[in-house]
């Protein structure tokens, strides 16, 4: 849902939100955090309000887990053309240990996760699919030991409402989707976009049955309601995490507005989407996570000397071995012994090889 949003009035309605990370849970760890506002003037842009709350508690988190003495987060707005319209910038300020430059270009990948076995890695890579959503930019400078800055640029007024209609063109992968909600009409309408877009999917009425399948059977994604009468869709999320670690999970859930964002992104959870939900962003954000997660799996490119070429090691009939062999399109293995006296598994060439 898209509306009219006051930037000054958002980042102060975060910062109340997350007091009980950066305040008191600080407090009662014995260290102390001050969070600072400095706003240029009211600025409005065109958005989705949850959405753009959730990007910027996902920051006011990674910052204050990014200064375990205790610091100081500042947020700071000014005008700023971008792209030849007009645009607001939101910095926000940290005094946290900072980002090692050598992984600042990978911080928004998803999965990727700066706290090792502490994060899942998700936060990031969630406001950074937001911020573009609403036709902005989200860069990071820091200084290991001193400091980082995130920096928000969002286009002013109305200027993004057009941007933000267009369908998005994700490329499709398959997908096997497990679809828990113990409401029919709503599972109807999710297993029928969802077939539509291409995906296989399988629906379960019940949080109890959705981990027995589980158990039996993999799927890519898992999108589960929260509130059902029998476990909760945090059960479901706990439960397809340990059974199938590489899954990815979604939330559907009219609790959107009031779920705790440091234990969505423990959990694990990779996005939620509030009902009433509309069918086509559900596709899209399964696209994203789906994409996001074959770019995590793919092999990294070979560093053979020879891209298109092979590699072998042979061994003379004496048993002396020698160096690796590596050439392109099997130039170079007529230098090999097809046969070796004694060894299992070689025969003779049925042809000649060539001189």
């Amino acid at each position: 849902r898209r509306e009219f949003i006051n930037i000054s009035e958002l980042i102060e309605d975060v910062v109340e939100i997350t007091s009980s990370k950066w305040k008191n849970e600080s407090q009662g760890k014995g260290i102390s955090i001050e969070v600072a506002t400095e706003f240029t003037h009211e600025v409005t842009i065109d958005g989705n309000a949850a959405e753009l709350r959730e990007a910027l508690t996902n920051l006011i988190i990674n910052a204050v887990d990014a200064m375990p003495r205790g610091g100081r987060l500042k947020f700071r707005t000014r005008d700023e053309a971008m792209d030849g319209r007009e645009a607001v910038r939101i910095d926000i300020v940290d005094t946290g240990q900072g980002i090692p430059r050598e992984v600042q270009a990978q911080i928004f990948d998803p999965f990727f996760s700066t706290k090792g076995n502490l994060g899942t890695g998700l936060g990031l890579s969630i406001t950074y699919g937001i911020i573009t959503r609403h036709g902005g930019r989200i860069s990071v400078e820091s200084v290991p030991d001193e400091g980082t800055t995130f920096i928000i640029r969002l286009p002013a007024g109305s200027s993004v409402a057009g941007a933000a209609v267009v369908d998005e063109e994700i490329p499709f992968l398959p997908a096997t989707i497990l679809v828990v909600d113990d409401e029919p009409e709503i599972r109807d309408v999710l297993v029928e976009g969802l077939n539509e877009a291409g995906y296989k999917v399988t629906s379960v009425g019940s949080g109890r049955e959705a981990i027995t399948r589980l158990g039996l059977v993999h799927y890519d994604v898992v999108l589960t309601d929260l509130g059902m009468p029998d476990i909760t869709g945090w059960d479901v999320v706990a439960s397809a995490r340990a059974t199938q670690p590489a899954i990815i999970l979604g939330l559907v859930t009219g609790w959107g507005e009031t779920l705790d964002p440091r234990q969505v992104a423990e959990s694990g959870v990779m996005f939620v989407i509030p009902k009433p939900f509309e069918v086509r962003r559900v596709v899209n954000d399964i696209k994203r996570a789906v994409q996001a997660r074959a770019r995590i799996a793919a092999p990294p490119p070979s560093s053979s000397p020879d891209a298109n070429g092979r590699r072998a090691m042979g061994t003379d009939h004496d048993g002396a071995p020698h160096p690796p062999v590596t050439g392109g399109r099997g130039r170079h293995f007529r230098q090999c012994s097809p046969q070796r006296p004694g060894l299992p598994g070689t025969q003779p060439p049925r042809r000649p090889w060539p001189p």
